[in-house]
C-alpha cells in the first residue's frame, strides 16, 4: 500500500534543514534517505518511477524533501519533480571531491603533529 500525504509528511518533519553551505549534506541525506525507506519506496531514490501512482508517491516526496531545503535551494530546485532528480542535482552541488578538497585535506594531514609518545 502506497504511503499517504500525511505519512510523508509526518516522516519528514523531524528532519533537519539541509544547510545553505551543504556543511550537513551527506547526514541531511542519510536521513531523507532513512525517511523513504521507512515509507517503503526507495526505489524512488535511485530511479524515476514509470508506474502513475509511483509517480503520484515520488512528487509527494519530492515536495516534502524540498520542504527541509533552505529558501534558495528550494527555489533553484524547484522544478526537480521527484526524489532521484532531487539527489542527482544535490549531489551535484554538495558531494564532489574537487580538486582543492584533495589539497586542502593533503595540507590539514601535513599539519597534525604528535608527540613522541603518540601514534599517528
Amino acid at each position: 500500500m502506497a504511503p499517504t500525504t500525511g505519512d510523508i509528511s509526518k516522516t519528514f518533519q523531524n528532519i533537519d534543514k539541509l544547510q545553505t553551505d551543504g556543511r550537513n549534506f551527506r547526514l541531511w541525506k542519510e536521513r531523507t534517505q532513512d525517511a523513504i525507506i521507512m515509507l517503503g519506496v526507495e526505489a524512488i531514490i535511485t530511479t524515476d518511477p514509470t508506474d502513475a501512482g509511483e509517480l503520484g508517491v515520488a512528487k509527494s516526496v519530492a515536495i516534502a524533501i524540498k520542504s527541509v531545503l533552505p529558501d534558495g535551494l528550494y527555489l533553484a530546485l524547484k522544478s526537480s519533480d521527484t526524489p532521484f532528480k532531487l539527489y542527482k542535482a544535490l549531489n551535484e552541488r554538495f558531494d564532489q571531491v574537487t580538486e582543492s578538497i584533495v589539497v586542502h585535506v593533503k595540507q590539514r594531514m601535513y599539519q597534525v603533529k604528535c608527540s613522541e609518545k603518540q601514534d599517528m
